[in-house]
C-alpha cells in the first residue's frame, strides 16, 4: 500500500510539473489560457473572474444596525474600493448578514420579522461605491455561523438561528422577509448591474453532520434550504447568479442539482502536500461538475512574493495553479480581514502584476 501510494504521488507530481510546463507557467511571464467550458459570463462579457474578499469592514455589522450601534466607516470603504480597483480587483466578495447579529430581525420565537431601516441604506451605499470603482460584487448573504449555537455580548445575540433550516415556517419567514426584499431592492437599484450574484451561505459544512466537525444540521435539510434560496434568487434578483461557498474542493459535490448557477470552493495551504511538493487543489475537470466553479477563497499569506516566483506555495504559484487547473475565477482572502490567512500588502504587487499579464482574459 505504501509503495502504491508513493508511486501515485510521484506520478501526480510528474503530471503536475508537465502540466505547468506545457501551460507556460514555469519560466514564463503569464500562464497560457486553458480551453474549458468553465467560463462565467456577466452582463454579456465572458471572463476569468479575478477578485478579492473584502470581506467586511466589521463582521456582521456592515448592513443593518443593532445593539452596538452603527460604526461602519463608509468613507474608508470607498477609499478601499478605489485602491482595489487600481490594483486590478474586478470582483469583490462582501458578506451581508454574517451570523445574524445585526440583521435580519428575529422574533422571540425565532422567526424573521424583516430588515431594519439601515439595511437598504447600506446596500445602496455599497452598490454606489462598487459602481464608482467599476467593481462587481458577489454578496455572501449569510455565514454558516448563523446556524451555530447562540452566544451573546452586551445584549446582542450571535448565531442561534438554525431554525431557518429546520423549521419550514421559520424558513419561509427568512425567504419572504429577508432574502426576497434584499433581492428585490437590489434588482430595482440603478446600480444593480454591479451585483454579479449571491453567495447564499459561506461554508455551510461547518454546521453539517458528517462534514468538517459539524454536527448541528442534517445535510439534506441544508441542501433543501440552499435549493429554496437559489429559487428565490432566480425569481427576484433580476437575472443574477446563485452559488454557495463550499469549505473545501472535496465537499463541492454536495451542492450539485440544487439550482446553483456556478460552484465555489475554498482552498488553503493546509490542503497542499505536507512536504510542500505540490498543490492539493484538484483540477476543475476532476471534480465532475456540471457548472463553472471558482476558487472563492485562497490565502494571501504566502511563503514568498516574487512577481514571477514559480516556487510551490508562492503567491504567483497560487494564482497560476488556480488558473491552469481550469477554474473560472480566483478571489483572494483577503483585502481587509486581519487574520492569519491575510497579507494583502505583500500579496498585492504579485496580484496586480498577474492581472496585468492576463489582461486579455480577466474581468468581468
Amino acid at each position: 500500500m505504501v509503495k502504491t501510494i508513493g508511486r501515485l504521488y510521484f506520478l501526480r507530481q510528474l503530471l503536475l510539473s508537465i502540466m505547468l510546463l506545457c501551460a507556460g507557467v514555469v519560466g514564463a511571464h503569464a500562464a497560457t489560457p486553458v480551453a474549458s467550458s468553465n467560463v462565467l459570463t456577466l452582463n454579456g462579457k465572458s471572463s476569468y473572474w479575478l477578485g478579492a474578499n473584502y470581506a467586511w469592514y466589521n463582521y456582521g455589522t456592515d448592513f443593518g444596525t443593532g445593539a452596538w450601534g452603527k460604526y461602519t466607516d463608509w468613507n474608508s470603504i470607498a477609499k478601499d474600493f478605489g485602491a482595489m480597483h487600481a490594483q486590478g480587483v474586478h470582483v469583490v466578495r462582501w458578506w451581508v448578514f454574517g451570523d445574524g447579529r445585526y440583521s435580519p430581525e428575529f422574533s422571540s420565537a425565532g422567526a424573521v420579522t424583516g430588515l431594519d431601516s439601515y439595511v437598504f441604506t447600506n446596500i445602496d451605499q455599497a452598490l454606489q461605491i462598487a459602481a464608482n470603482n467599476k467593481i462587481s460584487l458577489l454578496l455572501t448573504v449569510i455565514d454558516g455561523s448563523m446556524w451555530a449555537p447562540p452566544t451573546s455580548s452586551s445584549g446582542l445575540q450571535m448565531g442561534g438561528h438554525k431554525a431557518i433550516v429546520t423549521d419550514a415556517a421559520i424558513q419561509k419567514s427568512y425567504l419572504d422577509k429577508a432574502l426576497k426584499p434584499l433581492l428585490q431592492h437590489i434588482a430595482a437599484n440603478p446600480n444593480r448591474a454591479q451585483v454579479a450574484g449571491y453567495d447564499l451561505v459561506n461554508e455551510p459544512e461547518a454546521q453539517m453532520s458528517g462534514y468538517w466537525g459539524g454536527s448541528n444540521l442534517a445535510p439534506a435539510a441544508v441542501q433543501t434550504f440552499v435549493k429554496q434560496c437559489a429559487s428565490y434568487v432566480h425569481s427576484y434578483s433580476g437575472g443574477r447568479y446563485a452559488t454557495v461557498g463550499s469549505a473545501t474542493p472535496y465537499y463541492v459535490g454536495a451542492w450539485k442539482n440544487l439550482g446553483l448557477d456556478f460552484y465555489q470552493i475554498h482552498y488553503y495551504s493546509w490542503m497542499d502536500f505536507s512536504n510542500g511538493a505540490g498543490s492539493g487543489l484538484p483540477t476543475y475537470a476532476s471534480l465532475n461538475l456540471d457548472k463553472p466553479c471558482i476558487v472563492g477563497e485562497f490565502s494571501t499569506a504566502n511563503a514568498s512574493y516574487g512577481l514571477l516566483d514559480t516556487n510551490v506555495q508562492s503567491a504567483n504559484w497560487y494564482l497560476n495553479t488556480i488558473y491552469t487547473n481550469g477554474y473560472a475565477g480566483a478571489l483572494a482572502w483577503s483585502y481587509h480581514v486581519g487574520d492569519s490567512a491575510t497579507n494583502w500588502t505583500s500579496f498585492q504587487p504579485v496580484y496586480t502584476n498577474w492581472n496585468s499579464l492576463h489582461s486579455a482574459v480577466v474581468g468581468p
